[in-house]
């Protein structure tokens, strides 16, 4: 072998690559050896802050205190750390070499040689010689080795407190068993209580919402489940608790379980929150690193309103009321419902007609009939819908419709071309200077208009107002709009007499005035039903009544000036006014009792009593009498009836009465003689039917009476 050839193992591994290996492990063994000590500081303070830690001692600090004890402790083990930094010293080729020799087992430092040189003049011969050496030593050397580190905790300065804190701190492991992983983290972590910690008190409940009233729903160990609809409020009161709890939310769906909430301290070491539960979920309560409380909530929704028109809305010709029929349900009550009608060619609102309630019904199926003749639009068809917002405050809108607004019947002409100009101004087909200029041709024509110095003056001043240039465009058309309605209600109605006028309005208005304390009072809610919008109530009523009053006396008046008699019909006096009072008490008490759509419809009642009298004359009246006799007549007929129907009743309950008691009676004589017959010791069975039939008190059909007792 040459000296410019390497030896190679059986394997065929040359020997500086093999070489190159041993000395890279032993490099890392070496390393290894050297920079364990540095993790010596920072164990002895885990095991040392674990093992008081298992004492509580660390967890008995305040948390700013703990916080910086734990902040000294790790500044102080860098500071050591970094000091045994300082004396590490990177392997040299020399260790590397020997760290391979010993755990190669080789001696004599036979890497060494490898490296060495002749040390004298170098001659072919020597030179021979030394290279045949070197291979001899190459082949010896078999396989080499880097070797595992070797530790030694004695090399180490400060080694001695590591094993006493080892020996600690499996001793406290053994002592608090499984309380010690709690223990170390709270020990660690400043803020964090273990599992010993006394926990806080945790009160939690859940308050039904307005719309759904019910008892409260409280949440502890043993109920941590429960329903509620949504809108429920929670409510969570911690007492004993360092430190601002945390309230976890998990969903089960889209919808956040929670609305916004936050946890105010109420004094020291207490807090609460509240916030409105809105879908199903699990809430998660923790506290200084503990959970104090799980809860699964699961939330029923709060649908929409579903609300559909009914059958045949709208109103029909001859009809002046307007037919609202209407279905509408929801889980928890509707509040609310009312009808919007819409101009058909510009979507514009036209007006929005609250639709009475009685309460705060789950079902409500019916019908309401409001009177929407004084509109403009009262005759025309228009788009509508129905509008209900629930006790839960949802709403929801009906598909809309097309139907018609009941409108009055005019007759006369003059009343028809009046409203015809107002209806024209109100819908923009005209502006108010058309309109004024047709009012004022209208009044220049031979018509009642001209006759009546009353309707002449309304007509002009309703003119002057639409061609007022100080007058702005709004309040000129709403003055014209409510002047004429009444301007042809007049007409109409062949008003000649100032005191049936008078009485006509104020039968109107207060009319009006009740509906509208109604309506205030159906709003207010609740608040609506107390002793002074009662007392209000009653007084507007009482004004209507007096009203009414008014227009019987005003009738008599006229039928006195036009030499007619007044017929004195009892049920229109005394029996009419008891009639009206309780109508108007049962109003009351309907409004009282929140049942709105019944105080509306005795309203709309009487109001269509007043529409009655409204055109009322004498011969009316006596018409009018003579149908209530007749019906007096024929209830009388009706009393009569069934009184005697009631008489004969009890006859023939008084005769079957007399027929069981005297069989009852018999019965309890045949029993008595059979008695008598027993402790007398008669044997019935040798007796003969006659006599059998004489033992029974019966005389036989063949014998003879027996003579009466002298």
């Amino acid at each position: 072998m040459t000296a410019g050839q390497d030896s190679t193992q059986p394997g065929g591994t040359t020997l500086p690559r093999r070489l190159a290996h041993a000395r890279q492990q032993a490099r890392r063994a070496l390393w290894v050896e050297r920079l364990w000590p540095l993790m010596l500081p920072a164990a002895n303070a885990v095991m040392g802050v674990a093992a008081l830690g298992l004492t509580r001692l660390p967890q008995s600090m305040p948390d700013g205190l703990h916080g910086l004890v734990l902040a000294a402790i790790l500044g102080g083990t860098a500071y050591a750390t970094w000091r045994q930094w300082q004396r590490i010293r990177p392997p040299t080729a020399h260790e590397t070499d020997r760290r391979v020799e010993r755990a190669s087992g080789l001696s004599g430092q036979q890497l060494s040689t490898l490296q060495d040189h002749p040390a004298n003049a170098t001659t072919p011969q020597i030179a021979y010689l030394w290279q045949v050496h070197l291979q001899r030593t190459a082949a010896s050397l078999g396989r080499l080795r880097g070797g595992w580190p070797h530790p030694n905790l004695r090399t180490t300065g400060g080694w001695q407190a590591t094993p006493l804190l080892a020996a600690l701190l499996a001793g406290g492991l053994l002592w608090t068993g499984g309380h010690a992983p709690s223990r170390i983290m709270a020990a660690f972590v400043p803020g964090v209580d273990d599992a010993d910690t006394p926990a806080p008190q945790v009160n939690a409940w859940i308050t039904m919402p307005a719309y759904a009233p019910g008892a409260p729903v409280f949440l502890d160990a043993a109920h941590t489940d429960a329903t509620v609809p949504a809108g429920a409020q929670l409510t969570v009161t911690l007492n004993g608790l360092n430190g601002r709890p945390v309230l976890r939310v998990r969903r089960d769906g889209r919808q956040p379980v929670m609305g916004a909430h936050t946890f105010h301290a109420l004094g020291q070491a207490s807090w609460n929150t509240e916030s409105p539960l809105l879908g199903s979920g699990t809430l998660t309560l923790r506290g200084r690193g503990r959970t104090l409380a799980q809860w699964n909530l699961k939330v029923t929704p709060n649908p929409a309103p579903e609300i559909a028109w009914g059958k045949d809305p709208g109103s029909h010709e001859g009809e002046w009321r307007t037919r609202l029929p209407y279905h509408v349900s929801q889980p928890y009550g509707i509040a609310s419902l009312h009808a919007e009608l819409i101009a058909p060619d510009s979507g514009q609102l036209i007006t929005s007609v609250p639709i009475p309630l009685n309460g705060h019904p789950r079902v409500a199926d019916d019908v309401a009939t409001p009177d929407l003749s004084e509109n403009p639009w009262a005759g025309e068809e228009v788009t509508a819908r129905l509008v209900a917002t629930s006790s839960s405050n949802v709403t929801a809108t009906s598909t809309p419709i097309r139907m018609r607004i009941g409108a009055r019947s005019f007759t006369n002409p003059v009343a028809k071309a009046i409203l015809d100009i107002r209806k024209r101004m109100a819908l923009h087909r005209e502006n108010r200077a058309q309109g004024s200029r047709e009012l004022l041709a209208l009044g220049q024509t031979d018509t009642v208009l001209t006759h009546q110095a009353g309707f002449m003056l309304a007509l002009t001043s309703t003119a002057a107002v639409l061609d007022s240039e100080d007058v702005s465009d709004e309040y000129a058309l709403a003055q014209a709009i409510g002047r004429l309605w009444f301007l042809a209600l007049d007409i109409e109605h062949k008003r000649r007499d100032i005191n049936n006028e008078q009485a006509d309005f104020g039968v109107q208005a207060a009319q009006e005035a009740v509906r509208e304390q109604l309506e205030h009072m159906r709003q207010m809610g609740a608040a609506g039903q107390g002793a002074d919008q009662q007392a209000e109530l009653q007084h507007r009523m009482q004004a209507l009544k007096d009203a009414l009053s008014r227009k019987m006396q005003a009738l008599a008046q006229q039928a006195m000036r036009e030499h007619s008699a007044m017929p004195a019909i009892p049920e229109m006096t005394m029996r009419g006014e008891q009639n009206l009072g309780r109508m108007m008490q049962q109003l009351q008490d309907d409004a009282a009792n929140g049942r709105d759509a019944d105080a509306m419809q005795k309203l709309q009642q009487m109001e269509d009593m007043a529409e009655g009298m409204r055109n009322a004359t004498p011969q009316d009246m006596a018409q009018l009498a003579q149908q209530m006799q007749a019906r007096q007549q024929a209830r009388e007929l009706r009393r009569d009836l069934r009184d005697l129907t009631t008489r004969q009743s009890q006859l023939l309950d008084h005769a079957q009465s007399r027929i069981d008691q005297e069989q009852r009676e018999q019965e309890r004589n045949a029993a008595r003689r059979q008695t008598d017959m027993d402790e007398d010791g008669s044997d019935l069975s040798t007796l003969s039917t006659a006599d059998l039939l004489r033992q029974l008190g019966i005389t036989p059909p063949d014998a003879a009476p027996s003579p009466a007792p002298a």
